[in-house]
């Protein structure tokens, strides 16, 4: 492989000289992954006799949530899941100076929803939930995994909150101003904490769809582990049910029963309700202080914005549905806009140029993605100048009745809403609830095209509702 080569794969030339020695043989490819963390495939070999290799790489931010969830501990588990029948990329070492393991490439797709044949889409996710059950049939005994990096919890509240007191601490540590949609959820997950737990198991914490490879109709590896933690095995199907947003994953309830047959855990659904809720406000939790408030320049900032908006309206759904609210009904009203300003001209020129002149001639698979992003983030600049003034005033209208009175601005507003949620009063929920699902749809609609920064769901991702709702 050319040094130029090397060189346009944008890998650190130290990581490099250390995969050399890891490898048996000489590197005749090296392609950066096109999103996500930072990561490579690795060919070696040539003419027919090559073996693939995948290098994971630390996303480089000692900030926010990562600072809790190193490689190091995902390399541990992922070296004693490799001599049980869990299938997972077989894992060949680790660098700590670089936070890189490298593992085995393994053959397949990952995009389940794009399964064209419905036969092969259950046959699939039947197998995913089956290689689920043997999962949580480990014990702690079972895995001997280190209680410094994997703490085993002994209490339904210490199921429930060991881990998401971290995603809490991130993002107190980091805002300059009130949250009141977190706080709130937060005050919730605190209020209804189970009193009961249905194992102790290890919880994948971010499983589901997009999260394995698979081919030939079976699943060849579960992959990304590194938000894996001691938990409740209700913890990680209420997980499933927030990847299915935007990888969907076919009839929930029919993957729950597969599962439980499986594993012989029967269902608990109040359990389910609470630890999706508690799935999805880790998202916001992560992005709005550290990634959004001061992002890092080389970070998708328009996939952030997206997974944020997106991530706020799902929980508003998952905490009605938790308290039996239908939010059916609710609407939001899209402005009349006005007449267009020299500055709206910009931005529609700004977003022809990157979207018809510069994207279609770019051939790098990272720099293409890199500026599709940038096009959705200009997009949602260009959104927020001309709907962003009038959703402010929807949003003093709507939180009068909640407050008592009409605040002056948004600054006012919230501070005024955060010191109504900490009130704690049983009486604000359902006010509160369907306030910040419209707050959250308001986001999406500023975001436009962006929310297709996620991926060809962006706009169309809904929470499949799991308690029946009334006629």
């Amino acid at each position: 492989m050319s040094d130029q080569a090397e060189a346009d794969a944008g890998l650190d030339r130290g990581l490099l000289g250390w995969l050399r020695q890891q490898l048996p043989g000489e590197i005749s490819g090296l392609q950066r992954q096109g999103r996500g963390r930072p990561a490579w495939f690795i060919t070696v070999g040539a003419q027919g006799d090559t073996r693939r290799y995948y290098l994971r790489c630390d996303r480089g931010v000692s900030r926010g949530i990562n600072q809790f969830y190193p490689l190091s501990r995902e390399y541990e588990l992922l070296r004693r899941l490799n001599d049980t029948d869990v299938p997972v990329p077989h894992t060949l070492a680790y660098n700590d100076e670089y936070q890189a393991i490298l593992q085995e490439h393994v053959e397949g797709e990952v995009f389940f929803h794009h399964i064209a044949d419905a036969d092969e889409r259950e046959r699939v996710g039947d197998d995913f939930m089956r290689a689920l059950a043997r999962l949580h049939s480990l014990s702690p005994q079972d895995l001997d995994l280190d209680p410094q990096s994997y703490h085993v919890p002994d209490s339904p509240r210490d199921h429930a909150w060991h881990d998401l007191e971290l995603w809490a601490r991130v993002h107190y540590d980091s805002i300059e101003e009130p949250e009141p949609f977190m706080t709130y959820t937060l005050q919730w997950l605190q209020r209804f904490v189970p009193d009961r737990v249905a194992g102790t198991v290890i919880v994948q914490g971010d499983t589901g769809p997009g999260q394995f490879i698979f081919r030939d109709g079976k699943v060849a590896a579960i992959v990304d582990w590194e938000y894996a933690h001691w938990g409740c095995p209700m913890e990680d199907l209420a997980e499933i049910r927030q990847r299915d947003l935007l990888y969907p994953f076919g009839d929930m309830q029919r993957r729950f029963q597969v599962y439980e047959e499986a594993s012989g855990t029967p269902l608990d659904m109040e359990l389910i309700y609470y630890y999706t809720v508690r799935s999805l406000v880790n998202t916001p939790l992560a992005l709005i202080g550290p990634e959004l408030l001061y992002p890092n320049p080389h970070a998708d900032i328009a996939e952030r914005l997206a997974w944020n908006a997106l991530f706020m309206r799902v929980t508003a759904e998952a905490l009605a549905e938790a308290m039996n609210i239908d939010l059916r009904d609710e609407v939001v009203e899209v402005p009349t806009l006005p007449p267009q300003t020299m500055v709206d001209r910009l931005y529609d020129a700004l977003v022809d140029d990157l979207e018809l002149e510069q994207q279609p001639h770019q051939p790098d698979e990272y720099l293409a993605h890199r500026l599709r992003s940038t096009t959705f983030l200009a997009k949602h600049l260009r959104q927020l100048q001309r709907l962003g003034p009038l959703f402010e005033q929807q949003e003093l209208d709507e939180v009068a009745p909640i407050l008592g009175y009409r605040p002056q601005g948004a600054a006012e507003a919230r501070y005024r809403l955060e010191a109504r949620v900490k009130e704690g009063l049983a009486e604000f929920d359902e006010p509160l609830i369907r306030y910040f699902y419209r707050y959250a749809r308001r986001q999406e609609l500023l975001l436009d095209d962006a929310m297709l920064a996620q991926g060809d769901q962006g706009k169309v991702a809904r929470l499949q509702l799991l308690r029946a709702q009334s006629a």
